[in-house]
């Protein structure tokens, strides 16, 4: 969402948790334009945070892995509209989305961000998403027993 021309102005005078604030610090022009411009807005409006949470949820995948940052901006950014019946929906959809990816590609990097994510998502009702949390452990403890170590080589036997 780029900033109208008519909430350039808004941009200008410095907020004191412009340099704080984790959406008015991301590196992405995007989200930080629309954190900064949320700063400065009187009224919590769900549309701006369901947009915030969009933009975020578009680069919670990158680099081959799920990107913790931007799962979290994802996920603080529906829970600051949890007024909104739909934003719990939203949160459960997005929660299963990375659980997916998770053990689509079952790295221990990937396993332990979506758990994460579960854990995060709903911490007034930790029993909510209880199905999601047990594929992921019982992922984890497949990627965790796989050998990560090198097949021994006659040059590195001394340590087997």
């Amino acid at each position: 969402m780029p900033v109208l021309p008519e909430e350039e102005e808004k941009l200008a005078p410095p907020h004191p948790l412009d340099a704080s604030d984790p959406y008015a610090t991301d590196r992405d022009p995007d989200i930080r334009n629309l954190g900064r411009l949320l700063l400065r807005r009187d009224v919590r409006r769900a549309e701006d945070y369901f947009e915030l949470a969009d933009r975020c949820a578009l680069k919670a995948w990158g680099n081959g892995g799920l990107q913790l940052s931007y799962i979290e901006k994802t996920l603080r950014a529906f829970q600051y509209v949890l007024f909104e019946p739909s934003a719990a929906l939203a949160i459960e959809a997005f929660v299963r989305w990375t659980v997916a990816v998770a053990l689509l590609y079952p790295t221990r990097e990937n396993l332990a961000i979506a758990l994460w994510a579960v854990a995060a998502a709903f911490p007034e009702e930790p029993e909510r998403l209880l199905d999601q949390q047990q594929h992921l452990l019982d992922a984890w403890q497949g990627a965790t027993l796989a050998p990560t170590l090198p097949e021994p080589t006659p040059e590195t036997a001394a340590w087997t």
